[in-house]
């Protein structure tokens, strides 16, 4: 007890009584034991140390609370993020998002003084698949364009939808001759594989594709303008074909470039009035068109239009 133990050998134990708290201190005299409640050592550590554990897991609640509301925020975040910047139907980039990746990309071309390839692809006829298979089946048929797209191009490839069935994808650290490559790939392939539209026979779906290169001052309306204005133009030679439209102030190397190594996907043939036979030309709407010579600065260039699906 207190009597036995003298108060200058003792610790400073804290005692608690209704909110109140007394300190000992070593040294003092004996008789201020006296203001110490009657309650045991040991039972007023063990009230301290669960009033410990009481704050240590409010605290770590309240902590767990906040990191659940973080994570969740993110989660919305993410969310809307994907709702503003992804198509639905078809799940790649809407126009508001592609237009904004389109101008990063176009602006790192620039500074490293290459052109950026960009394509404009839209599905010929659709307006029909919807008329016949209804609007379910020009759905499925919008998505499986989509699948066979993504597998022709890389990971680092750029697609988007532009609205209805007209889409957009651009190919960074690329050339003429390789976005060509990959055009006529997805046109032989989209031609190749019916799309099933739901309830009946397959339907053979077919694509009409403007390629362009972005120019030295060219904004990202401008170079898809461009493309938009080349796939018109493969749709006013018979559709189902690759077009390529080149700038006014075009590469003289870059045109002579996709004559040269661009893979012989046909046969050269003559070309006229509104219909190109050989692989390669080059023409103007309107105007007779005519082989394409290596070094031709010309505005457009033209992949010959396959058989009718």
């Amino acid at each position: 007890g207190p009597g036995r133990v003298p108060a200058r050998a003792g610790a400073l134990p804290v005692c608690g009584h209704r909110g109140g708290a007394w300190r000992v201190r070593a040294g003092a005299a004996p008789g201020l034991w006296a203001v110490m409640p009657q309650q045991p050592v040991e039972g007023a550590l063990l009230a301290a140390l669960s009033y410990i554990v009481v704050l240590e897991s409010t605290a770590a609640l309240v902590l767990i609370a906040f990191g659940a509301v973080t994570l969740t925020n993110e989660f919305i975040t993410n969310e809307l993020r994907h709702l503003a910047e992804v198509d639905p139907l078809t799940n790649v980039f809407n126009r508001r998002a592609f237009l904004t990746l389109l101008g990063k990309a176009i602006s790192s071309a620039q500074r490293t003084q290459k052109p950026l390839p960009v394509l404009v692809l839209d599905l010929d006829h659709f307006k029909q698949i919807n008329d016949t298979r209804g609007n379910q089946g020009g759905d499925n048929v919008l998505r499986y364009f989509v699948r066979l797209a993504l597998r022709c191009l890389r990971k680092e490839d750029v697609m988007g939808r532009l609205g209805g069935e007209e889409f957009g994808i651009f190919l960074p650290h690329a050339d003429g001759a390789g976005a060509l490559a990959v055009a006529e790939r997805l046109r032989a392939l989209m031609e190749s594989t019916p799309a099933r539209a739901g309830a009946g026979q397959p339907v053979c779906v077919t694509v009409s594709i403007g390629v362009t290169l972005s120019g030295p001052a060219d904004a990202p309306d401008t170079a898809l303008q461009r493309a938009d204005e080349a796939m018109y133009l493969a749709k006013q030679y018979g559709r189902n074909r690759v077009q390529m439209r080149v700038a006014e102030s075009c590469n003289v190397h870059l045109v002579g470039e996709a004559k040269d190594t661009a893979p012989p996907l046909g046969t050269r043939g003559s070309c006229g009035r509104g219909r190109c036979v050989g692989w390669l030309t080059v023409g103007r709407p309107g105007r007779p068109a005519q082989s394409a010579r290596p070094g031709a600065c010309a505005p457009f260039l033209s992949l010959p239009r396959p058989r009718a699906c």
